[in-house]
């Protein structure tokens, strides 16, 4: 199966196309991503010789997106806010991990435990309970 040549795109090259492009200058755009200008400089050049064509218009006055730099600037844009998108939901899922809770009770205190207690639980502790499961073991042994 043949992929999209897309799909070979750098993620960094397009997030240097995006800085310069909001910014208007290669100076701009590395401030922004905290780069050093003749690495920005060197990922929009990869860029435009990956796609075939150039992104912006050389101008004394700096940068100047072109007529292709605008139709793909509105596309790399969303890319950018998805992958801030990907790594806010990254840092959720890293500061919450996912997993299952299990408690192990007598059966005397499981019949004390009702599930209204157990999602009052859940509903106080809900950002510390996202994604967990709770398994409740009920045996009279004295479980670790």
């Amino acid at each position: 199966m043949n992929m999209h040549p897309a799909f070979d795109l750098d993620w960094n090259l397009v997030r240097s196309f995006v800085a310069v492009a909001r910014a208007g200058s290669l100076a701009g755009g590395a401030r922004a991503l905290g780069i050093t200008h003749p690495t920005i400089a060197r990922h929009v050049q990869q860029l435009e010789e990956q796609l075939g064509f150039a992104l912006f218009s050389r101008t004394g006055q700096g940068l100047q997106l072109n007529e292709p730099g605008a139709k793909l600037k509105d596309a790399a844009e969303h890319m950018h806010d998805s992958a801030l998108a990907f790594q806010s939901v990254t840092d959720r899922v890293r500061d919450n991990p996912v997993g299952r809770l299990r408690l192990g009770v007598s059966e005397v205190f499981a019949e004390l435990l009702p599930d209204v207690i157990m999602a009052e639980f859940f509903a106080r502790e809900s950002s510390a309970c996202d994604g967990v499961a709770l398994d409740l073991v009920v045996n009279n042994e004295l479980l670790n």
